[in-house]
């Protein structure tokens, strides 16, 4: 049966300290579309949708993320030869812990940090990479 299943998507579910915190981020900083429950705060759950993506959110009271691990925990791919166009907007809006950069397999990426310490890859696969400096290795 296992070679038979035709999965739908997958979808990250991050332990949030508090899910409005959270929430209101993802919605302003990634455009992404919030359904919280219960329907008012304060929220225990939330699935945050846009194209072709899907998080949840679930409250863990007093949950701090480990700062000892610095790696990306959410990898989100863009499309069209955007990603430098994303990398300006959220740089200004948002923190970013790793700048663009060509990944030696390919990939241009960069990494910002959600409230709860999340680091948020955003990479796309450009046509032409150039002027995108070079990832240092280690």
């Amino acid at each position: 049966m296992a070679g038979n299943i035709r999965f739908g998507s997958v979808a990250a579910v991050l332990r949030v300290a508090d899910v409005s915190r959270s929430m209101r981020w993802y919605e302003e900083t990634l455009g992404l579309k919030a359904h919280p429950f219960p329907k008012h705060e304060p929220y225990v759950f939330c699935v945050l949708e846009g194209e072709r993506i899907r998080i949840m959110l679930r409250r863990q009271p007093g949950y701090e993320r480990h700062p000892a691990f610095r790696n990306c925990d959410l990898y989100i791919t863009v499309r069209d030869n955007t990603l430098r166009d994303v990398y300006e907007d959220l740089r200004r809006r948002a923190t970013v812990v790793r700048e663009l950069e060509h990944m030696p397999y390919g990939d241009c990426e960069f990494e910002i940090v959600d409230p709860d310490g999340y680091f948020v890859c955003i990479s796309e696969l450009l046509d032409d990479p150039s002027g995108i400096p070079h990832a240092r290795e280690g």
